[in-house]
């Protein structure tokens, strides 16, 4: 193909593109997630050898409802399978879940996991939370989740509280694997962290989405700097740690 041609047609999109907003940033977020961001700490790297031996087991693994995601908000298709592979590989029974969003991921890990396992998912009521600007509130956005009228909706507790006054141990831990994906303030991801490790199994698995943030990726890093093992799942969004000694751990996890 003539450089020049390519340029010349590509620059022609621009207009398209800056009236275009939502996807422009869209576009230019996976290019940095995709490639590693440079205020990040982390570097991307393939989930296979973070957790080795988990891309290799039999069972294939199957997505519910997989239309159903919003792009640019929900999980994409590899992070939705990343997920559902560390799951599946490290036989989760009980899963935590910070910020359930449209019930998406929720759903899926419940229909992957074995007939014994139950999902916890954590999400603002109706009503919202008093903590927004000036005392408003920031209301949840769904109604109805995914995991409505589905057989796996059985699996799933779904819990509507402000993580930062919620009881942790009132959620029926320890919990073998858990995701943060609810406030992206650096002062909510480490509130939710230290609570997700107060629940957290010896040895159990955190995963952080939206670590291209810099709010987000300033709790992890400091984190990494002061010896906890995470990394960041190339293709995602997603940083993932696995935690010998939650309590322990939890006093380095700062906003």
């Amino acid at each position: 193909m003539n450089p020049f041609a390519y340029l010349r047609d590509n620059l022609a999109k621009l207009r398209w593109w800056i009236g275009s907003p939502a996807v422009t940033r869209f576009h230019l977020n996976r290019a940095l997630w995709e490639a590693g961001c440079p205020w990040t700490r982390l570097r991307p790297e393939p989930l296979a050898r973070i957790v080795p031996g988990s891309d290799e087991f039999p069972d294939a693994i199957a997505v519910i409802r997989p239309l159903h995601g919003r792009r640019g908000t929900s999980l994409e298709p590899d992070e939705l399978l990343a997920v559902l592979s560390i799951a599946r590989f490290t036989n989760a029974r009980r899963v935590l879940e910070v910020g359930t969003f449209d019930g998406h991921t929720a759903l899926n890990l419940a229909g992957s996991l074995a007939a014994d396992g139950r999902v916890v998912a954590i999400d603002l009521p109706p009503e919202g939370s008093p903590r927004g600007p000036a005392g408003t509130a920031l209301p949840t956005e769904f109604g109805a989740r995914a995991y409505d009228g589905h057989p796996a909706a059985a699996r799933i507790r779904q819990v509507l509280a402000d993580s930062a006054t919620l009881d942790w141990r009132a959620l029926g831990g320890p919990f073998d694997l858990a995701i943060i994906d609810g406030d992206h303030s650096s002062r909510m991801v480490a509130g939710d962290t230290r609570g997700v490790l107060s629940v957290l199994s010896p040895g159990g698995i955190v995963l952080w989405h939206d670590y291209e943030w810099r709010s987000v990726a300033r709790v992890i890093d400091r984190a990494v700097a002061a010896g906890e093992r995470i990394a960041w799942i190339a293709g995602t969004r997603f940083a993932v740690g696995i935690f010998p000694d939650p309590a322990r751990s939890a006093a380095r996890f700062d906003g």
